[in-house]
């Protein structure tokens, strides 16, 4: 038995980061969720869809790219915005994973959905599985970040994209707090928000309260990135062994600068951070995402 069990444990480590192969990887549809529109009032449809053909732990992100979708009504439908490997959002929902895990859901949203709508004959198009074992480069890990707060993250992958990546720690930031509550330098290089941003035309009610909100900070981290070509996917805080912390990995306050600038301002609340944490930053590199295609018929949507 224990050289059954050393003999899968090889042939499980000459698997990883070899291409899978793409005519073996094919898609289940897991559920469908209908919406509406807020500021137009169209109906959408979400479809999650569950990679087969690859092992789950692989893939960290993916995203899906509709070229041709219709409703057995006769409509036409599209995606209502650009799709994305990784969504960053603030606070969590209840039901989803963002305590125990940074990956989402591989899913795409269509519309207008026609009312009378109850089945979608054909969607076409394909995904992109970004599969990090792939290439070295796409995964930066810091074993002990917490001896390397407010120091500047290397790595090869990082140098290579042009990427600037740091952390702050409480007591990192705090060496650039002002007698105002603002920053100077540190966290503030890479805030395009109120969070530590101190020459934004911001009104004063809306400022003091993020003031507010950073005077129980103390388990708050700040990752700063400058990123011009949006390379880096998200980062995640891992205990021993490599599984990822509980917390909220939507995390709790984003800002974005302008799309040349490529700054990122992103801060999560660990409470109780251990010593050896590591942390994880994902890259999405040209070898480390694979294109399979996309092909669904007769999609059944749910009742109203």
């Amino acid at each position: 038995m224990k050289m059954l069990v050393i003999c899968l444990l090889v042939i499980a480590a000459r698997l990883a980061g070899q291409p899978p192969s793409v005519a073996a990887i094919s898609f289940e549809i897991q559920s469908a969720r209908l919406s509406t529109e807020t500021r137009r009032g169209t109906r959408l449809v979400e479809i999650f869809l569950t990679p087969v053909g690859i092992p789950a732990s692989r893939v960290e992100a993916a995203r899906a790219l509709i070229t041709r979708a219709r409703d057995d009504a006769g409509g036409e439908l599209t995606q209502p915005g650009p799709p994305e490997f990784f969504y960053t959002g603030v606070g969590s929902v209840a039901g989803d994973n963002s305590r125990v895990t940074s990956r989402q859901p591989l899913s795409f949203r269509l519309t207008p959905l026609n009312k009378d709508a109850k089945v979608l004959p054909l969607v076409e198009g394909t995904v992109e599985l970004f599969v990090p074992d792939l290439d070295p480069d796409a995964t930066v890990a810091v074993d002990d970040i917490c001896t390397r707060f407010g120091s500047l993250i290397q790595s090869p992958g990082l140098e290579r994209l042009g990427v600037t990546l740091i952390v702050f720690d409480k007591q990192s930031r705090d060496k650039f707090k002002t007698a105002d509550g603002s920053y100077v330098g540190g966290p503030q290089l890479y805030d395009a928000g109120p969070q530590y941003g101190s020459r934004l035309m911001i009104p004063e009610s809306v400022r003091a309260r993020f003031v507010k909100g950073l005077e129980n900070d103390q388990d708050d981290y700040t990752v700063g990135v400058v990123d011009p070509q949006h390379r880096v996917l998200t980062v995640e805080f891992q205990g021993v062994g490599g599984a990822p912390l509980a917390y909220n990995h939507n995390g709790n306050y984003h800002s974005n600068g302008s799309v040349a600038e490529g700054k990122r301002c992103d801060v999560y609340r660990v409470e109780h951070l251990p010593r050896n944490a590591r942390f994880v930053c994902w890259l999405i590199t040209a070898k480390s995402v694979i294109t399979v295609p996309l092909e669904l018929t007769n999609v059944a949507l749910p009742p109203r």
